[in-house]
């Protein structure tokens, strides 16, 4: 049975890697691009920067902290 961390460098292989900074702008551009999908730039264990679909669970929080303030 393969441990968690090989599982994790196993998904990291496929998926496009960034800079910091890279990977901020791109995500602002495709949350632009799409309208409906938020994206975010996140760190990973192998040291570069991810793009991904934010959690639920925290738009969910960032949507509520919108509406009360």
């Amino acid at each position: 049975m393969a441990s968690k961390r090989a599982v994790r460098r196993r998904q990291c292989g496929v998926k496009h890697k960034y800079t910091k900074e890279q990977a901020m702008e791109r995500a602002t551009d495709m949350t632009r691009w799409k309208k409906v999908e938020t994206f975010d730039a996140y760190p990973c264990a192998c040291g570069s920067w991810h793009i991904g679909h934010r959690p639920s669970h925290v738009q969910a929080q960032i949507t509520k902290r919108r509406r009360s303030a």
